[in-house]
């Protein structure tokens, strides 16, 4: 038999992924130390783009999306209605190399909104939630994938819904 067996290295990557899900990413093995510090800081770079473009497309009513970024490891995004200057809601997404995730936080009290942990899967980079490995669902590839699961949420609470007149007020219009 010529090197590992692929179902011995699923075994590892599905241990890796266990411990990196439940804080203990100093137990992985070195040759996973090795793929995740070489793979994270190009995808983070992507990843930082991705978000910032996504931001700035942003057309939903009533707010606009600032991003900014925050040394190598930050990213700010300041989310601040249409008519206002002054943030509505701060997210900042920091990336942990010591535990091989992104996490978002509400920039004001620190309160964690959402983390994306960064395994190993096929003997490359993977993004894994708390329950499951999470697969590029579009063209874009991991950074979209990554940008999707951190800012969707977010951005989803200020969706508006559509008004619509009570009676009264389309029986006078007419």
């Amino acid at each position: 038999m010529a090197g590992k067996p692929y179902w011995l290295r699923e075994l590892e990557e599905e241990q890796t992924k266990r411990l990196i899900t439940h804080g203990q990413s100093a137990e992985i093995t070195d040759r996973h130390r090795e793929i995740l510090n070489q793979q994270i800081p190009p995808f983070w770079d992507e990843a930082k783009r991705a978000i910032i473009e996504a931001a700035e497309a942003c057309n939903l009513g009533g707010v606009n999306v600032v991003p900014a970024l925050r040394g190598d490891n930050g990213l700010q995004v300041a989310v601040v209605p249409s008519d206002t200057n002054h943030p509505h809601q701060m997210i900042a997404f920091e990336l942990d190399m010591q535990r091989f995730r992104i996490d978002a936080f509400d920039a004001n009290n620190r309160t964690r909104l959402n983390t994306l942990h960064l395994a190993v899967s096929g003997g490359k980079l993977a993004l894994c939630t708390d329950q499951e490995l999470r697969h590029p669902s579009n063209e874009g590839g991991l950074a979209d994938e990554a940008c999707e699961y951190l800012l969707k949420p977010i951005l989803t609470s200020y969706v508006k819904e559509p008004h619509y007149p009570r009676q009264s007020e389309y029986y006078r219009s007419r």
